[in-house]
């Protein structure tokens, strides 16, 4: 998805010059917009937000604590506005370093164990985080948890196929079924009179048969 939206940019870019850009409201005023020079300005201030106390630093200071943040003083961007407008930010003011901290363990982690779609997908998560508080809408923050969710019960899911003598394939992500083959070592005596199980080929590798 991430390679299909920049090649689409590049066509648009292409195709249309500069006037693509400034359809999407991207031009060379945008660096003197409200939007900008806020979110500008609260990138800066950013160290004020270590000067709490070291519980809100470790562990933030709840869903309350921006608001406190801006009137504090310790953030500041374009007057009038009170919000982030980041993620990441936002995080380390709510949930502080260690919530941070788990927010981006869970972004590397789909990132190394999901499918390309769900890398693609988390890579937009990562780009909106940037510029927006993403996860304080509820329809991104349903999709980010379904998403993460989704790659590690697929994960559970592989480890428990495999016990059962499942294999799983890493580069089609998808179940192998189990291996069979014919070993004409072993002769089990079914039902029936001189059926082995050699003669059926029904022999499985694990010799599940034997459990």
């Amino acid at each position: 998805m991430a390679p299909l939206v920049l090649l689409s940019g590049i066509f648009l870019f292409v195709i249309y010059g500069k006037d693509s850009f400034e359809s999407l409201g991207i031009n060379e005023g945008i660096t003197e917009s409200n939007s900008y020079l806020h979110r500008l300005g609260v990138l800066r201030s950013i160290s004020g937000l270590l000067n709490r106390s070291l519980w809100e630093v470790f562990f933030g200071g709840g869903d309350s604590a921006p608001l406190r943040a801006f009137r504090d003083g310790l953030v500041s961007g374009v007057a009038g506005i009170q919000n982030l407008d980041n993620q990441y930010l936002r995080t380390l003011t709510v949930g502080g370093i260690f919530g941070t901290s788990l927010l981006i363990c869970v972004i590397f982690y789909a990132l190394k164990r999901g499918s390309l779609f769900e890398r693609s997908l988390m890579v937009y998560f990562c780009i909106t985080f940037v510029t927006y508080e993403a996860l304080t809408w509820n329809s991104l923050l349903y999709l980010f948890i379904l998403l993460t969710a989704g790659i590690r019960n697929r994960d559970v899911g592989r480890g428990l196929l495999k016990d059962k003598g499942s294999e799983y394939s890493e580069s089609k992500n998808e179940l192998l079924p189990p291996q069979i083959y014919v070993d004409p070592s072993v002769s089990l005596e079914l039902e029936g009179p001189g059926l082995t199980s050699s003669e059926l080929g029904i022999q499985s590798s694990r010799r599940s048969a034997l459990d």
